[in-house]
């Protein structure tokens, strides 16, 4: 009696007790469809399943227009999600900013097959989720940026210090070349100086 009345541990245990709590969300849906909606021709049970919301993303209220905030906190549909990558059953939770990151990896080298008992308990209690998260778009940190961030000190001060250098080495070999032509002159005319001299001893 104890085995057969013990908790399922492990990611089946985990995405067994997701199943069945969200399939009593689409019963408790359901009760409340068949309560205040008029019958129609078909089943309240089956519309309220189609239309259950999906638990990993906020829903808007359309009677208060706010946003309710998603079931299940990131953390937890990381956690599910890393439980249904080990059982290769993905596709069987509702997509949510988690789970849509983790559609397109490859499963990891210890992944098994669905259990029996979880097929068991997905087809005793269906749950169809509606909604689905916006897709992940790659923004890199200057998109809509008409300047670039702010950056280091001497990042900003970089451009006028090689401007000013640039200025400095133009100026210094214009005062080189000036001096060097002088000296030029000056030991042209020594020599000249020598000459005459030499020429009148």
């Amino acid at each position: 009696m104890a085995q057969a009345t013990a908790r399922v541990r492990g990611p089946v245990g985990l995405l067994k007790r997701f199943w069945e709590k969200e399939s009593w969300a689409a019963r408790s849906a359901e009760s409340r469809v068949a309560h205040y909606v008029v019958p129609s021709s078909s089943p309240a049970g089956a519309v309220a399943r189609e239309n259950i919301p999906n638990p990993f993303i906020p829903t808007l209220n359309p009677l208060t227009g706010k946003w309710r905030p998603a079931r299940y906190s990131r953390r937890r549909q990381a956690e599910l999600v890393k439980a249904a990558r080990l059982l290769s059953a993905e596709t069987l939770l509702p997509l949510g900013p988690k789970g849509q990151r983790k559609l397109g990896a490859t499963p990891p080298p210890n992944a098994t097959e669905v259990p029996q008992p979880l097929l068991q308990t997905i087809a005793e209690n269906p749950v169809k989720w509606s909604g689905e998260p916006p897709a992940l778009t790659e923004k890199s940190p200057y998109s809509g940026r008409r300047f670039m961030f702010k950056g280091h000190k001497w990042e900003r001060q970089l451009p006028a210090r090689e401007q000013s250098f640039h200025d400095f080495t133009t100026t210094h070999d214009l005062k080189k070349t000036k001096m060097e032509r002088r000296d030029r002159q000056w030991a042209n005319r020594a020599e000249q100086r020598k000459r005459q001299g030499d020429l009148l001893s």
